[in-house]
């Protein structure tokens, strides 16, 4: 089991949330502010509600991390390190991080400030992990993808290790998705994604045979994550932080979740097994709450096929809990079979089922009846009762009628629960009629308190757990003497009455003569003014920060102009054509050299999968002047067979790149380090998102020659650009969606599997590639451009 502190990190979108987890186990809490975050939709903290939340966790020893998780624009750069100089004044345990130029500046301008790199950064493997270590990160976010065993492995060597343990999964690695903006505009590297992956799409293919095959309606929107009953294996496996999803989620689900998890991270922390995974009944508990059609392990153990994905229905599907029996006619009325393991809670009786584990079905329920057609039906019940003509019969059928209805629905339909009212209710009482100044408090943390007298004035300390200390004194008193241990025990007594504070006594210690005669009230008021002085200390030590900040800002140029310290070049200095396949590459390139150098005058490389690069380096033209220059490149996402292709001819590779003299596209800085050794040219490819001239000089400082523009810059006219990368196998040749958008043609999507590669790409599936004008595809600051080019298709004028 690994030393490192364990914690449970649960979501806040809100002051509720952040109440609702704290109250239910979370030793931290991440929330995004009104900037820089990638949940600007949810309700978010302003800086006065993030300073307050600090004082509010920290008093219950529990740490509040911040979202800073977006690309940034050249201009927002200046006020993210200001907002960071707030965030780290107000208190903040972290920040969050993706975009790599902010990672920079923070570690030159904010050192004091703990760094977690993003699961946006995409980190998914070991190499990687490393390159952020040295990068100064004191945690990262690893992908969602990983298996156990990868897990295993980083933790071993790694820094603190997150992992996401409950909760929505994106079908496409983090922080490679173009598929929202593509669409519509809204970016989900920017803070705004508008969820296409959730839509219905309708499976192309070409394939004999298939047309008749029945495939998802929603193959892109993958069910949600629970790994709950693999707490033990990840514990033993070294991992620091087990993360929630769900910052765009409600209290009573934040609330639920950090509960269940609470409870069995504790049992595993203890040592107990967890073989028989969780009980039915939390299960259940957790399914009621949310969840698209129970619920997936898959990446953890190695796999990614149709188990993963939710299939028909992209929401919240509740649980099953019976059929339609019939209607009521001439009445908003159905009358339905309930399964035998629910009870019922009607206004007219109570139906007991057998071995129930979820909620009883009663009034304020939400219901979903789904019909055989596709259509669905329901609401919240108002009218809950067991049918009469049921009573006293002896019938084995259980039957409750429900209402209101409104919509048609037959026979046999089936009954889903999508909210239990009880349950809502139960923890509702965990978060309501509390904020961050006042309420009725569960969660207290254990003070030391020690007491000692001199000269007839008594002084109490209060140490809390996190090292902030207060103490206040009484008046010089003359204390009769009593019996041996009175005071301890009255001291107990007295200093236990903590109340709704956020505190409780922990160990006590009486260094005072025990047998001093002090007054219940003396001691009650000891209390009261240590917890004051107490809560004072902490936002003393909140201004420390402040004080510390400025005293460092005045030692060295706090500012991001003396990082900056390049000019961009004004127009780049090459074009580069990119390809998914070896076929397409060895047809077309040099055709499209001559069209590309007499469209732009300028160089041309040609860029190509290391592994077929590698594969068929006998086939490369032996010069330039025909066929322009040929580098290979390692994926955005390398993992598994690309990685192992590397690792495995990784000392032929770097032969003939010195051969070549070609250097090398990276999509990871997880094979920086290695050919920055070998002495090879280093480019940084996509996949390294670089949007602003700070990552740019970042990644040069750190050995790039050349480093091409992120994604977040694209357009149509960079071609047959990746959507998304996914470690699922899409069925069908490509997509098409079942709702097209507004005003607009929408494009179809093409899948494409690649052989040297485990990931999936979707790509806009595009037909033929105008060379467009050179305005269209350079972007400021950058040494080339691209375009994309779609697997059997060629450039056209």
């Amino acid at each position: 089991m690994s030393a490192k502190k364990t914690e449970l990190l649960a979501p806040a979108g809100g002051v509720p949330q952040l109440v609702a987890a704290v109250e239910n186990g979370a030793d931290a809490v991440y929330l995004g502010g009104d900037l820089f975050n990638a949940r600007m939709n949810a309700g978010n903290f302003s800086m006065d509600q993030i300073r307050k939340a600090v004082l509010f966790a920290h008093k219950r020893n529990v740490d509040i991390h911040v979202t800073m998780n977006t690309l940034l624009k050249d201009d927002e750069l200046e006020p993210a390190l200001a907002y960071a100089e707030k965030l780290y004044e107000a208190g903040v345990d972290a920040l969050i991080v993706q975009d790599l130029g902010l990672a920079g500046i923070l570690r030159k301008n904010l050192p004091e400030m703990a760094l977690h790199m993003s699961t946006q950064a995409t980190c998914s493997d070991l190499r990687t992990v490393k390159a952020a270590m040295n990068m100064g990160y004191s945690r990262v976010v690893l992908a969602r993808e990983l298996s156990l065993e990868e897990i295993r492995e980083i933790c071993e060597v790694g820094p603190e290790i997150e992992v996401f343990a409950h909760g929505a999964l994106c079908i496409c690695y983090s922080g490679q998705c173009q598929l929202s903006r593509f669409y519509g505009d809204r970016s989900g590297n920017r803070g705004t994604c508008a969820q296409p992956c959730r839509l219905a799409y309708q499976t192309l293919t070409s394939q004999d045979g298939d047309e008749k095959k029945k495939f998802m309606d929603y193959p892109l929107s993958p069910k949600d994550l629970c790994l709950a009953d693999h707490l033990g294996e990840l514990v033993e496996a070294g991992v620091t932080s087990f993360k929630i999803e769900g910052r765009m989620k409600s209290p009573e689900y934040v609330g639920t979740v950090t509960r269940i998890y609470r409870k069995y991270l504790d049992k595993a922390l203890d040592g107990q097994h967890l073989s028989r995974g969780i009980s039915p009944e939390d299960r259940m508990e957790l399914m009621q709450i949310f969840n698209r059609g129970n619920f997936t392990d898959a990446y953890l153990k190695g796999t990614s096929g149709e188990e993963l994905m939710s299939g028909t229905i992209p929401k919240n599907q509740g649980i099953y809990i019976g059929r339609v029996k019939r209607t009521v006619p001439g009445k908003k009325l159905v009358e339905i079979e309930v399964k035998d393991s629910l009870d019922i809670q009607a206004q007219n009786g109570r139906s007991e089922g057998n071995n129930p584990v979820t909620w009883p079905l009663q009034v304020g329920d939400g219901i979903e009846i789904r019909t055989r057609d596709g259509k669905r039906a329901g609401g919240v019940i108002s009218y809950c009762r067991l049918p009469e003509s049921g009573k006293n019969t002896g019938s084995q059928e259980r039957l409750v009628r429900i209402g209101d209805i409104k919509d048609p629905v037959r026979e046999g339909d089936s009954v889903y629960r999508t909210s239990s009212s009880e349950q809502l209710k139960v923890i509702g009482r965990s978060f309501k009629d509390k904020d961050l100044d006042s309420g009725r408090y569960l969660r207290q943390c254990p003070v030391d308190m020690v007491l000692s007298e001199k000269n007839g004035v008594l002084e109490l300390e209060m140490i809390h757990c996190r090292g902030i200390r207060a103490s206040v004194s009484s008046g010089q008193e003359n204390f009769e003497k009593g019996k041996e241990g009175d005071l301890a025990a009255r001291s107990i007594k007295a200093f236990g009455k903590t109340g709704g504070t956020p505190y409780k006594l922990g160990n006590f210690t009486c260094l005072a003569s025990d047998d001093l005669k002090v007054p219940m009230s003396l001691l009650n008021g000891l209390r009261r003014d240590c917890i004051s002085a107490l809560d004072k200390a902490f936002e003393d030590k909140m201004n420390e920060r402040g004080s510390q900040l400025e005293i460092a800002r005045n030692s060295r140029n706090f500012s991001i102009k003396s990082n900056i310290n390049h000019e961009p070049d004004e127009a780049p200095g090459t074009a580069e054509l990119y390809y998914w396949d070896w076929e397409t590459f060895y047809s077309h390139a040099e055709k499209n050299t001559g069209m590309v150098m007499e469209k732009y005058g300028l160089p041309v490389r040609h860029i190509i999968p290391v592994n077929l690069w590698e594969e068929n380096f006998s086939q490369l033209p032996g010069t330039e002047a025909d066929w322009g220059n040929i580098i290979p490149y390692i994926s955005n996402v390398p993992r598994g067979k690309e990685n192992q292709f590397v690792e495995d001819n990784i000392e032929s590779i770097i032969g003939h790149l010195r051969i070549r003299k070609s250097g090398i596209y990276i999509g990871t800085l997880g094979w920086l380090d290695c050919f920055k050794k070998a002495g090879i040219t280093i480019y940084g490819d996509y996949g390294l998102n670089a949007f602003n001239e700070e990552e740019v000089f970042f990644l040069k400082e750190m050995g790039m020659d050349e480093v091409a523009p992120g994604l977040e810059n694209a357009n149509p006219s960079w071609g047959a650009y990746p959507l998304m990368t996914m470690e699922h196998h899409a069925e069908g040749e490509g997509l098409r969606r079942k709702t097209p958008i507004r005003s607009r043609k929408t494009p179809d999507l093409r899948i494409i599997r690649r052989s040297h590669s485990d990931q999936t790409l979707i790509i806009p599936d595009i037909k033929d590639i105008q060379l467009p004008p050179a305005d269209e595809l350079a972007v400021p600051g950058f040494d080339s451009f691209r375009i994309y080019m779609a697997p059997g298709v060629g450039l056209t004028v």
